[in-house]
């Protein structure tokens, strides 16, 4: 019985978020998120230390803190029905608190204002003006005050039904107009207590009266908020049962990327970041107006007196005062980590666009830039710092970032350039934006070298600016000449043979720049380490560069090499086809499809390019028509010609 009781309650809620599209659930999903955070933010925010925060009790302040960041956590985590279920009783109990408090500005203006003249009467009664002084009941209720509280009444109770039914079926004149009743009943009751003295027993009935209509849907509510805490209750095990099972089945990974799509927790991020930003805004235009010195100005020490406040200095602390608020906190670097997200997956898209490329990193740019710029700040300990530090690291935060985006765009640039270069068929303005692109990620790191060098003076972190941009000016530029070599190979008449040496080379020079880059780079963070500022988080980020950056890369590079040997060596010892052999052929290279002019015999007696076979050989040591083991039979076919010249001396012998 109970469960079915619980389950009438939510009917409701179920019908509601069934009706709404996809769109307003995902809307929704996000507005009713976003107050957790600005909780959150404010009570992290919050300086027990300053006396901004109950200084006399600071065990019992710290603990309501830890607990209102875990209500609002946990809100955060909360499906959207359920959070539509708590914003709607927050908002009836809301509505019910604004009903007593109009009630009561009202009932204090009849108990106060006594006279006629303190009325916006909208009918005067002249014999009772003349009898007596002071204003009628009747006068009150045809007044233009009464009459504002009435429409302001009827509002509430309007929002009251609607929170109440939540279904446009549901919503009934009927039921506006008995909680109109309700609250307005009040101001009724206590005009009409005007007629009867306080010994009279009609006076008690009005008194328990006023308090029953008040009582009415404050039990509503109640009833409303106890039947959700037990549907709560009643469903905690079939929660607990549902996230087990998928934790089994699927794995962490998977439930929490489920929650982090479900919960559209970058959208929020977002959100909060930009409505912090604006409400700040909005907070210090009336200073601004006004010429008040804003708080960062006064926080950054720049200014000893406010006879200072030139309005170049005012502009400078103005912009200082907007930039720095969106990353003074935690929570507010990960919203502005969330809009960086956004605006550098576009950026990226209308990158490849653009070159006319369909790469798929386009998809990944948003979710690596993201982490990126929130590892630098907290590398950089960005929240904690002083205005004008704090406006210098983002700064330097933001090139750095910028550089890494260039470097992204370069990957997609090297796909699209190495598709160009081998197509007869793309258009020559595909080819100039291709080039255009590769001129843009040139002429932005000279740009950015050269402001940096004039405008700052030799740091380790100008070394590494200038070292990223180095690198990025390195790689467009080796991608730059291979897409040449291709480009004339492919309008070229006769088969270039020596094509991949010129191009494994080429790429040989740039991976070995971009592994010495990666030393300096590493060197450059252990000196910063030690003797410039440490930190977990740099630690740990040199040790991935040096993974990641040194060991792999050269790792990669020397197993090429090694691989490229000795494909070397396996053409090396394989036979040249004569020319009689090639015209007994009389077949294309089945790797290339082009004519044999030169070629090699495998042992299975099949012809290729020595180029072509040496490639195939660098991924498997088969042959491309057979399969069969191409080295295995060549040091067969040595094995048995040693045999036979050892079996030759014997018999000589």
């Amino acid at each position: 019985m109970l469960e079915l009781w619980c389950s009438v309650q939510q009917y409701p809620y179920d019908i509601m978020m069934f009706t709404m599209s996809k769109k307003v659930q995902a809307v929704l999903s996000v507005v009713l998120r976003v107050p957790s955070l600005f909780i959150i933010d404010a009570v992290v925010n919050l300086r027990v230390d300053t006396g901004q925060f109950m200084i006399e009790y600071p065990v019992w302040s710290g603990f309501l803190a830890v607990m209102v960041v875990s209500i609002a956590a946990a809100m955060f985590c909360l499906s959207t029905r359920t959070l539509l279920k708590i914003y709607t009783i927050l908002v009836c109990i809301g509505t019910l608190g604004s009903t007593l408090w109009w009630n009561n500005v009202m009932m204090e203006k009849v108990n106060r204002d006594k006279c006629p003249s303190k009325w916006d009467l909208l009918l005067q009664e002249e014999s009772i003006c003349e009898e007596s002084s002071k204003v009628s009941p009747v006068q009150i209720v045809l007044s233009g005050d009464f009459a504002l509280y009435a429409v302001v009444q009827m509002a509430y109770a309007f929002t009251y039904v609607a929170c109440i039914t939540l279904l446009p079926e549901r919503f009934t004149l009927n039921i506006w107009l008995v909680v109109c009743a309700y609250f307005v009943s009040p101001v009724f009751i206590r005009l009409g207590m005007t007629y009867f003295s306080s010994d009279n027993p009609s006076f008690n009935t009005l008194i328990a009266v006023n308090a029953i209509s008040v009582l009415v849907p404050a039990l509503e509510v109640a009833t409303i908020f106890v039947s959700n805490i037990i549907w709560s209750i009643w469903n905690v095990p079939m929660w607990y049962r549902t996230y087990r099972f998928m934790l089994q089945n699927f794995g962490f990974n998977t439930v929490l990327e489920n929650a982090w799509i479900q919960f559209q927790v970058p959208n929020v991020l977002r959100t909060f970041w930009l409505l912090r930003f604006t409400v700040h805004i909005i907070q210090i235009v009336p200073a601004l107006r006004s010429n008040e010195v804003l708080p960062v100005i006064m926080s950054s020490n720049v200014l000893t007196n406010e006879s200072q406040l030139t309005e170049t200095t005012l502009a400078w602390n103005t912009f200082l005062e907007v930039t720095t608020h969106g990353c003074d906190s935690t929570l507010a670097v990960l919203g502005l980590t969330a809009v960086v997200s956004y605006l550098s997956y576009h950026l990226g898209k209308w990158a490849d666009k653009f070159m006319g490329g369909e790469s798929d990193e386009v998809a990944h740019i948003g979710t690596v830039t993201a982490i990126l710029f929130f590892i630098l700040s907290l590398q950089t300990g960005l929240p904690g710092l002083e205005p004008t530090k704090r406006l210098v690291r983002l700064f330097r935060n933001f090139i750095l970032l910028s550089t890494a985006m260039l470097h992204f765009i370069h990957n997609m640039l090297s796909q699209v350039m190495m598709t160009l270069s081998t197509s007869h068929t793309a258009s020559i303005w595909k080819h100039l934006r291709a080039l255009s692109m590769s001129a843009i990620l040139i002429l932005i790191p000279i740009s950015v070298i050269s402001y940096l060098w004039t405008s700052l003076t030799m740091g380790t972190w100008l070394l590494a600016v200038t070292a990223f941009c180095m690198e990025l000016i390195i790689k467009v530029t080796v991608t730059l000449i291979i897409y040449t070599l291709f480009l004339i190979d492919t309008y070229s008449d006769k088969f270039w043979e020596s094509l991949d040496d010129y191009v494994y080379y080429i790429k040989a020079t740039g991976s070995t720049i971009e592994f010495l880059f990666g030393i300096f780079l590493f060197g450059n963070g252990v000196w910063i380490l030690i003797f410039e500022s440490g930190g977990v988080i740099r630690a740990i980020m040199i040790v991935i560069h040096a993974y990641f950056n040194i060991f792999q890369l050269g790792k990669n590079g020397w197993k090429k090499f090694q691989n490229r040997r000795m494909a070397v060596k396996k053409i090396d010892n394989l036979p040249i086809a004569t020319e009689h052999q090639l015209k007994e052929h009389n077949d294309v290279c089945a790797i290339c499809y082009q004519e044999l002019i030169s070629a090699r015999i495998t042992p299975c007696e099949h012809l290729f390019h020595a180029l072509c076979l040496r490639k195939w050989l660098y991924v498997q040591d088969t042959c491309p028509l057979c399969h069969k083991e191409i080295m295995q039979n060549i040091k067969s076919e040595q094995e048995e010609g040693d045999n036979e010249e050892v079996n030759d001396i014997l018999h000589e012998d």
